[in-house]
């Protein structure tokens, strides 16, 4: 998450057994942030370092 974050949204989604695998349920998450950060050029200035 960048330092400038103000918002985070989430859905969940779920597909039963044979819609996406034959055998088994499958699931997706999705995760958006406003505003948007995570780019090449001001990468640094929003993510702090590693710990």
């Amino acid at each position: 998450m960048c330092r400038s974050t103000t918002r985070i949204s989430l859905a969940v989604a779920q597909c039963p057994a044979g819609t996406i695998y034959k055998d088994f349920t499958a699931g997706c998450v999705v995760v958006g942030v406003t505003p948007p950060g995570n780019k090449i050029g001001p990468f640094r200035l929003n993510v702090g370092r590693r710990v």
